[in-house]
């Protein structure tokens, strides 16, 4: 019975139906253009996609941004500092963020050090430089230095870059340097550092200043440094400087690059004695090769 209704229902739709059961498939220009706007339409969802996929990637890395610079505020922003290294243990303290610090350390929001050291590169050049570094509050502070350099011997006698003629200084540097009876080149840097990140086993700031050279040279230039100090065990200290200077206005010889890494040890309060280890490619005074120093430091 069921068999027998169900085909006349198929029978009377045929029957009804207008349109062939096998009829022969042919595509209008209607048909196209309404095709190629699904199409057109297909397309555009999937662009939207796309931006929306990318969109939610840029999310991603907000976030990451976000998140590292909440972490550079909480650091910079909680840190303190003793009196000077190793006063009452640790030097840095985060106790804005961990609690209260002990009421016999009086804690302060800004550090100094003034220091001066004389280095030589064996056969090259020696001298002296002076410097002062420090946080006026948190994060930021000033780096000035000034360096004095004296040849070994006669600056004609440094030829580290003679194997580069490109990197030789252009005539008006060596008349400068080897006529005006000038035996001494200074170069004074003024600038300031932003702290990156704190904590006694390592912590980073970098620097800018403005540098100009005296002396036996004149000239300026701007400098970019790193500096990474860390305070591991009482009494010691450790630091690296790196920096790249780029002249612009007079003498277009390359870039110096210089490095100093230091060790040193509280013999003293609030005084550091350390030696150190120096690196300089100079092509301005034709001076490339490895240095030591020995200096003192005075913290507050």
């Amino acid at each position: 019975m069921k068999k027998q209704i169900a085909a006349g229902i198929l029978s009377s739709l045929l029957a009804a139906s207008s349109i062939p059961l096998f009829a022969e498939v042919s595509f209008s220009q209607e048909t196209l253009m309404a095709s190629s706007g699904k199409s057109t339409i297909a397309q555009s969802i999937v662009e939207d996609e796309i931006d929306e996929f990318s969109s939610s990637s840029d999310y991603g890395d907000h976030i990451i941004d976000d998140i590292l610079g909440l972490l550079w505020l909480v650091n910079n922003f909680t840190v303190s500092f003793d009196a000077y290294p190793y006063a009452n243990g640790k030097y840095l303290s985060f106790a804005e963020l961990f609690g209260s610090a002990p009421d016999s350390v009086a804690y302060q929001d800004w550090r100094f050090e003034i220091e001066s050291n004389a280095f030589i590169f064996p056969k090259k050049v020696w001298g002296n430089e002076s410097r002062l570094e420090g946080i006026l509050w948190k994060f930021i502070g000033p780096v000035i230095e000034n360096t004095i350099y004296y040849p070994t011997g006669e600056w004609e006698d440094n030829n580290d870059f003679e194997e580069h003629p490109s990197q030789l200084p252009p005539p008006e540097v060596a008349i400068d340097i080897y006529d005006t009876g000038r035996k001494y080149a200074g170069n004074v840097r003024l600038g300031g550092q932003i702290s990156l990140w704190y904590t006694n086993p390592l912590s980073l700031a970098a620097y800018l200043q403005w540098s100009k050279w005296y002396g036996a040279v004149d000239c300026k230039g701007i400098t970019f440094g790193l500096i990474a100090k860390s305070y591991p065990v009482d009494p010691i200290l450790i630091e690296w400087r790196g920096t790249i200077q780029s002249l612009y206005d007079k003498y277009d010889v390359g870039t110096i690059y210089e490095s100093h890494l230091e060790v040193g040890a509280m013999v003293a309060p609030r005084v550091e004695a350390y030696g150190a280890w120096k690196y300089t490619h100079n092509p301005l005074l034709n001076v490339k090769g490895h240095g030591a120093a020995i200096g003192a430091k005075i913290h507050w």
